[in-house]
């Protein structure tokens, strides 16, 4: 198994926040447990929770053979009640991994 140090993994998310359209991002490369302690970190700080929910869907996407089987753990994390975007809400639900 692969160990990413962790403020690398912050460094990750902070681009996914502040980057249109993010190149490969290290927090791909981490495993569900690791990935889903970052979500559900007090200390994330993402600027919309949309960005905790589009990394949660690129990190299953990633890889998403092996992945979607924890896409709902993963998806626990997300705090969806601060999702104000209504068409990102609504293309998640409408994404196939999701709308089985």
């Amino acid at each position: 198994m692969q160990v990413i140090p962790i403020y690398l993994i912050a460094y990750s998310l902070e681009a996914l926040i502040t980057t249109p359209v993010p190149p490969l991002q290290i927090y791909q490369l981490t495993s569900s447990g690791q990935f889903s302690r970052i979500l559900s970190d007090e200390t994330l700080s993402v600027s919309r929770e949309e960005k905790a929910l589009e990394a949660a869907m690129e990190w299953v996407g990633y890889e998403q053979e092996e992945r979607e089987a924890h896409l709902e753990q993963v998806l626990g994390q997300v705090q969806w009640e601060l999702i104000r975007n209504v068409a990102t809400l609504k293309e998640t639900l409408q994404n196939p991994m999701v709308a089985r």
